[in-house]
């Protein structure tokens, strides 16, 4: 295992539990595939890597923490052009948390370490608002949680 230092970006969908029952499998999997689509294309795009999706949510890395805000941005801006023409029952509403740090690497590129709990406990600490912009919302650069689309 080889230690790196990343700059870590966690998503989570908020409500994602409680919206399964709601909306049903076929629905779910629509949101779920929405979700991993734009997810991937703007880490794509801002030079990151996703690590794995969580069901209902994203584990990233970048080498830079300026990609790494840029992609969230985007993320929160792709989210919110998707939620203007869906229906209430299927909008997605994120939080996304942003921390660097030194991580261990694994041999399949699985992330783990401090960095990555703490980009995990950010976007817990986030709240669930408009978004404006990824400076605004950063009170500094490190234990920040970038704020969400409703």
């Amino acid at each position: 295992m080889a230690t790196r230092l990343k700059v870590i970006v966690f998503t989570d969908r908020v409500g994602s539990s409680a919206a399964a029952t709601d909306v049903g499998d076929a629905n779910r999997a629509r949101v779920n595939q929405t979700q991993e689509s734009i997810t991937r294309a703007v880490a794509a795009e801002t030079r990151g890597v996703v690590i794995k999706f969580l069901g209902d949510g994203h584990l990233l890395t970048f080498d830079s923490a300026s990609d790494a805000l840029r992609a969230g941005h985007r993320i929160q801006r792709r989210i919110a052009e998707y939620n203007a023409g869906a229906d209430e029952a299927l909008r997605l509403h994120l939080r996304i948390g942003v921390d660097v740090g030194d991580v261990d690497v694994d041999e399949a590129g699985d992330v783990r370490g401090h960095g990555a709990d703490m980009a995990k406990r950010v976007e817990g600490a986030g709240e669930l608002t408009r978004w404006s912009s990824p400076i605004a919302s950063l009170p500094c650069w490190r234990r920040s949680s970038l704020n969400t689309v409703s």
